[in-house]
């Protein structure tokens, strides 16, 4: 399908719908319009709809969230709790194979030993930002808070009765969140630290429900300040044959723009139908439509790593 002929009536309209969005910019805008050109008036009403409910959370949202995601922990579960132990929602491992082997062949790591995970994933940043204003903020329960900066210190600190609270921005589909806890319930394991999933809780800026829920058939728990549906498939606000309709506008919005997202991440990753950005960075369970590369080589609206 060739660029249809971009709009004013379209263009002046946008800036007065979304002006005021915490996410608006010009460049932001641009982008959106110029995905939009390739689009029909269904594809087009879909993605105005689904941009008005567009999440954006910027820096001085962080904070406010992850507390009030803290505070959803039951007091009692925090009360009985010998320990509370903090730490990144993410693997202790190294997962990605030939970065492994060039680290054990500079380091002479024996290959039996694993090969710990260094900084740098969203988690470990959300942990620094958590720890803004330590302790005060987590009275009455910070005289037994223990912070692990490092997968070691969970070792060091564990003990029986403990709740290893994991920090995160987002859960999306729960596949990564249920990962890393497996992961680090087998590190403590080899450590002869012995757990069980009441000695987790994942807490969270915000979730996808799915995501939660796959947490929950593994007897996990999730606390998050704000929690997702689809945002197509679950708007009960339409009826079913609406909703199935508003979906195959998107994947035709999809293949007209981001065709090569259709293949892993149509509708999202898992089809979460996300409608979220987080410090201009795109979890892959938003809708490609909007972060994904385009074959006409245009502008992401939100970036998912810019």
């Amino acid at each position: 399908m060739g660029r249809v002929r971009q709009n004013i009536n379209l263009l002046m309209d946008c800036q007065k719908r979304f002006g005021t969005k915490p996410w608006y910019n010009a460049n932001r805008l641009n982008a959106l319009i110029a995905r939009l050109a390739y689009l029909d008036k269904d594809e087009i009403d879909l993605i105005l709809d689904l941009t008005e409910k567009f999440q954006f959370l910027g820096l001085t949202d962080l904070n406010p969230k992850l507390i009030s995601a803290f505070r959803k922990i039951p007091n009692n579960v925090l009360q009985t709790a010998q320990r509370i132990l903090f730490a990144p929602l993410k693997s202790p491992y190294h997962r990605e194979v030939k970065k492994v082997e060039q680290r054990r062949k500079r380091e002479r790591i024996a290959t039996s030993m694993p090969i710990l995970a260094d900084p740098g994933k969203s988690s470990d940043f959300i942990f620094k930002i958590m720890q803004y204003d330590y302790p005060a903020k987590f009275s009455p329960y910070n005289q037994k808070i223990f912070i692990c900066h490092k997968p070691q210190d969970m070792i060091t600190y564990f003990v029986k009765d403990a709740l290893i609270v994991l920090w995160d921005d987002f859960v999306g589909s729960g596949d990564t969140a249920f990962t890393a806890v497996a992961d680090i319930q087998k590190f403590l394991a080899d450590a002869g630290k012995d757990t069980t999933e009441q000695n987790y809780a994942v807490v969270c800026m915000c979730a996808m429900r799915e995501g939660i829920d796959l947490l929950d058939d593994f007897q996990l728990s999730c606390y998050a300040c704000d929690v997702y549906g689809k945002a197509i498939s679950d708007d009960m606000s339409y009826s079913q044959e609406q909703r199935s309709e508003r979906i195959a506008f998107m994947k035709s919005a999809e293949s007209k723009v981001v065709k090569k997202a259709l293949k892993n991440y149509s509708l999202g990753y898992h089809q979460s139908e996300a409608l979220l950005s987080i410090l201009d960075k795109c979890p892959n369970n938003t809708f490609p439509f909007y972060w994904f590369a385009s074959q006409y080589k245009l502008e992401p609206v939100f970036y998912r790593l810019k």
